[in-house]
């Protein structure tokens, strides 16, 4: 392998480092988002607000819903 192919790689394995960083970095950001919702589950309020946050109720109507029934409960 000459030279050329050398510095050609090494520019190449940088920026796949870069992009992999990147990556993780934003995984852990999604990671911690989670982990900190997850370490205040005590009492009974954050276990009604966690039903509401926890299930695939990304729609606000939806959660609004999830809260007024669990309010009349």
């Amino acid at each position: 392998m000459n030279r050329e192919q050398k510095e050609e790689n090494r520019e190449m394995n940088g920026e796949q480092k870069k992009m992999k960083m990147k990556r993780k970095r934003d995984e852990g950001k999604k990671g911690e988002g989670r982990r900190k919702i997850r370490k205040k589950t005590e009492g009974e309020g954050r276990r009604k607000f966690n039903l509401c946050y926890g299930t695939n109720e990304s729609n606000v109507m939806q959660r609004r819903s999830c809260f007024q029934t669990l309010m009349l409960k």
